[in-house]
């Protein structure tokens, strides 16, 4: 009987640690996750080139831009993809063509892709970047990404 009530005794004290534990995980935790969802709706307005108030496409105003950044600010350059994309016909280009639209690239953004050129900010902590792979001088696929 002593023993019985001993381990319900031992049952409730765990059961209790472990709630304790689980809310102080919990309030620990949720500013990391509130500033995890902040950060990706950040990413996603980012990422969102419809919501960036695009301008037409041009070259000199590329060129002078550089990246162009500010802190959650969209640089001229994201505000001009959606007008490139749509009026050029990036795919296929040779990379003399390419250097001629948009200037000398920053050089390999990764192992796979030969050119890149810096967009401005992404978020709090990357930049984005307009990244190309060249396959016998010719491009094969573009991506916009965060470095």
């Amino acid at each position: 009987m002593i023993r019985n009530n001993l381990n319900s005794k031992l049952r409730i004290v765990i059961a209790g640690l472990l709630g304790i534990f689980f809310l102080a995980g919990i309030l620990y935790l949720s500013p990391i996750v509130r500033l995890s969802v902040a950060i990706d709706q950040d990413i996603k307005q980012t990422m969102n080139l419809q919501n960036t108030h695009p301008i037409p496409f041009d070259r000199k105003m590329w060129l002078e831009s550089g990246s162009g950044t500010k802190l959650y600010s969209k640089s001229i350059r994201q505000k001009m993809l959606n007008d490139l994309f749509t009026h050029y016909k990036l795919v296929g280009m040779t990379r003399q063509q390419l250097d001629e639209l948009l200037g000398p690239g920053t050089g390999k953004w990764k192992p796979a892709l030969e050119i890149s050129y810096p967009l401005g900010s992404f978020g709090f902590f990357d930049d984005m970047w307009l990244a190309f792979e060249i396959k016998k001088g010719i491009v094969t696929k573009y991506i916009v990404t965060p470095d």
